[in-house]
């Protein structure tokens, strides 16, 4: 419908390969909010910034990158599925590290 509507001016489909990423995504998104919530529980609050990095980073290379007239959303999704696979790899092995004591 769209490509006979408005001829030329959009991209091939942008939502191809979108629905087997999906479930990888949320995947990924349950298992940082779940070490989000570990971290709120042992007070280890400097585990925050390396669990968001990954997607900020990610997502804004995205938006800087991105054509907004016909955004292509599978692309949003894998920046986002490596960005929290990175973080969450990473946040993992910060939490597993001996915490250093600060005081002697």
């Amino acid at each position: 419908f769209l490509a006979d509507s408005m001829p030329g001016n959009h991209m091939p489909d942008a939502f191809d390969h979108l629905n087997s990423s999906i479930p990888i995504f949320v995947g990924l998104m349950t298992i940082s909010f779940a070490f989000l919530f570990a971290i709120a529980m042992s007070e280890r609050y400097s585990l925050v910034a390396p669990l968001f990095a990954g997607p900020v980073i990610g997502f804004l290379g995205w938006a800087v990158t991105e054509n907004f007239q016909d955004p292509n959303w599978f692309h949003f999704v894998a920046i986002g599925i490596i960005g929290m696979l990175v973080s969450v790899l990473v946040t993992l092995v910060l939490a597993i590290l001996p915490r250093e004591a600060t005081e002697p």
